[in-house]
Formats: structure tokens, C-alpha cells, sequence
């Protein structure tokens, strides 16, 4: 059994569930009615920045899987 270590990726996971939250947090705030396009449209948002870290950490468990392969 091969051990991939997908650490790096539940770190951008839990990042990206932080700054939907902040996001929602944000349109609440300013008195907006949420509902699931909000969310939907706070997750492109907040996933835009994180997509390079997101492509590099991927590449990186495909080569070490190749690695071992």
C-alpha cells in the first residue's frame, strides 16, 4: 500500500471553507438574503486565488504517485 500525503490539500480545503464563510459572513452583514447561488458565487470567488496552489499540489501528488509507480 502506497502512503500519498494529501495534507497539503485538506490545508487549501479548510482554507477555502474559511473564506467562503468569511464571504457569506460579509454579504449577511451588509444585509443580503443568502441563498445557494451566494454560496456558489463566494466559492468561485474565494477559489480563484487558491487555483495556482491548488494545480501545484495536485502536479506534485501525480508525480510522486508516478514515482512510485
Amino acid at each position: 500500500m502506497t502512503f500519498i500525503n494529501v495534507y497539503p490539500l485538506i490545508k487549501l480545503g479548510l482554507k477555502l471553507i474559511s473564506s467562503v464563510g468569511k464571504c457569506i459572513r460579509a454579504k449577511k452583514a451588509a444585509g443580503e438574503d443568502i441563498n445557494l447561488w451566494d454560496y456558489l458565487e463566494c466559492t468561485l470567488e474565494c477559489l480563484n486565488p487558491l487555483e495556482s496552489d491548488l494545480i501545484r499540489e495536485i502536479a506534485d501528488l501525480q508525480g510522486s504517485k508516478n514515482k512510485k509507480a
